[in-house]
């Protein structure tokens, strides 16, 4: 009797293990790296990592809230995560081991979702009518992690302005947005697909001013990045926008680790360009995707399982 339990106990564990073995062992788990709740990131990836889930057998992937594009590519390198978004300005910064980045980050290009702008967004009560005025204020850079303090940063080198000269905070867009209603900043950099959801919700309550960059300290920017390009913020995007404010933008990249399979980045860009119509129900920026230039402004080498796809559908040669 003893042996017959013994039996039954093993049939039962083997069948298990049978059972359980290869299931586990099909199920392949990967991360993308976002960014935070008041952007466009986070809900954008999510969106892709159902994509993914949906058609994609044996592939559970998740939309990770992170500091966005540089802590991205770090983590991305480091292999803690195998795919994120990314500004194309740093993503080419992180390819050539170049600043805020002290090596070569092990990164190539999977495809771009929209065009991101920068509106340097201030309270009218603030007074700053310029990015010169921004001295001497309380003004937010962005969350840790994410290009909006690079590019801030650059806007300000561009004009003769450095960090040191504003009272700067490097926090969240909706931590920034609460401060501003709270008063204890005067404004802040917001960076992504316009109208960003934190961008929305200050212009709602409080009457905002969206600082103007162009001219020569537009120029030089542009010289010196040329991932940067020139942009507008149509009047009316926001409430109280009344007229058509100039700045810059970047593409915003969605990108793989070098060693990536290729099967799977040439599946994720298939199933994700079949249900592009998805992406631009989350944000009508990534419409962006959709043209032309998503592949030939990549701002780094494509992964070679995208660029099989893109050759497929004949975007790329």
């Amino acid at each position: 009797m003893r042996r017959l339990a013994g039996f039954l106990v093993a049939a039962v564990v083997g069948a298990c293990a049978v059972a359980a073995g290869p299931a586990a062992a099909q199920v392949k788990r990967i991360s993308i790296g976002t960014g935070g709740t008041g952007g466009v990131y986070f809900p954008t990836g999510g969106v892709i990592a159902d994509i993914i889930n949906k058609n994609l057998k044996g592939i559970q992937a998740t939309a990770e809230v992170t500091g966005a594009s540089v802590e991205n590519i770090r983590r991305v390198d480091s292999k803690q995560m195998e795919m994120g978004m990314s500004n194309a300005d740093v993503l080419r910064n992180g390819f050539d081991g170049k600043k805020p980045f002290t090596k070569r980050m092990e990164v190539l290009f999977g495809f771009n979702m929209h065009r991101s702008t920068m509106a340097m967004t201030v309270l009218e009560a603030s007074g700053a009518k310029s990015i010169l005025e921004l001295k001497g204020k309380r003004f937010s850079i962005g969350p840790p992690g994410g290009n909006t303090g690079v590019m801030a940063e650059r806007i300000l080198n561009a004009y003769g302005l450095t960090l040191n000269d504003i009272k700067r905070s490097p926090v969240s867009f909706t931590e920034t947005v609460d401060a501003m209603k709270d008063g204890n900043l005067d404004g802040g950099a917001f960076l992504g697909a316009q109208p960003m959801p934190s961008l929305l919700d200050i212009s709602t309550t409080h009457r905002v001013r969206i600082l103007t960059v162009d001219g020569p300290g537009r120029d030089r920017l542009i010289k010196e990045q040329p991932d940067i390009t020139k942009a507008q913020m149509k009047a009316g995007l926001i409430k109280g926008l009344e007229q058509t404010v100039d700045t810059v933008g970047v593409w915003s990249a969605f990108f793989f680790h070098k060693d990536t399979d290729p099967e799977l980045s040439y599946q994720i860009n298939k199933v994700v360009w079949e249900h592009r119509k998805r992406l631009e129900d989350t944000h009508p920026a990534n419409a962006n995707m959709a043209e032309p230039g998503a592949v030939i402004e990549a701002s780094i080498p494509i992964h070679p399982g995208a660029a099989r796809f893109f050759k497929e559908i004949g975007i790329l040669k």
